[in-house]
């Protein structure tokens, strides 16, 4: 099932407090990539097993246009 927007901003707050305070790395999978750009410096974008971009939301916009339309 899904989880509602702001259940999800709650948990990102969380995740990247524990990040920040601990020097501890995120992984998570999500359909919710511009979200992310609100809470974390770093994005990794994967394609099949691999990774095809490190950088941060902007960078990523110009990498995959697409993703501009979707942000929050």
């Amino acid at each position: 099932s899904k989880i509602d927007q702001e259940s999800l901003k709650i948990i990102l707050k969380k995740l990247n407090e524990l990040n920040q305070k601990n020097k501890m790395t995120i992984i998570m999978a999500t359909n919710e990539l511009p979200l992310l750009a609100d809470f974390f410096e770093i994005i990794y974008l994967l394609e099949n097993g691999r990774i095809v971009f490190k950088g941060n939301f902007d960078e990523l916009t110009r990498f995959r246009p697409n993703y501009t339309l979707c942000r929050h």
